[in-house]
C-alpha cells in the first residue's frame, strides 16, 4: 500500500520496496525520527570538497605520485583518487607526472 502511494507521488524516483520495509521497521521500533532522516547535502558538498584539497594539495608537493600511493597517502580509496584527478582537477598523466590537461598559456612557456 505504502509503495504504490509512494510510486504514485515520485514516479520513477520513489524509494526501492526494501527501502520503505527497512524504514517501516525502524519507525516501529522508535529508532528513527524525521529528523535524523533528513540529510544536509551542504555535508556532502563539504565533504567532497575536503577530499580534491587533500589531492590537489598533495600534488603542489609532488607531482610524481601513483594513484595507489597518493590514494594511501591522502587516505581516500584510489577509485575516488582517481576521479578526482580526472574529473574535478582535469589532470593527465604524462611521462610520470601528473599535469593539467589543458594547459594555461604560462603554463605552456
Amino acid at each position: 500500500m505504502i509503495n504504490r502511494t509512494f510510486t504514485k507521488l515520485f514516479g520513477t524516483s520513489a524509494p526501492a520496496k526494501s527501502t520503505m520495509k527497512s524504514w517501516y521497521i525502524s519507525f516501529r521500533k522508535g529508532d528513527v525520527t524525521i529528523e535524523e532522516c533528513r540529510r544536509d547535502d551542504r555535508s556532502d558538498h563539504e565533504e567532497k570538497t575536503k577530499k580534491i584539497e587533500s589531492v590537489r594539495n598533495a600534488l603542489v608537493d609532488w607531482r610524481h605520485w601513483s594513484v595507489c600511493s597518493l590514494s594511501t597517502h591522502v587516505g581516500i580509496p584510489s577509485t575516488s583518487v582517481y576521479r578526482i584527478l580526472t574529473d574535478d582537477l582535469r589532470m593527465v598523466k604524462k611521462l610520470g607526472k601528473w599535469m593539467p590537461h589543458k594547459l594555461t598559456p604560462d603554463q605552456q612557456e
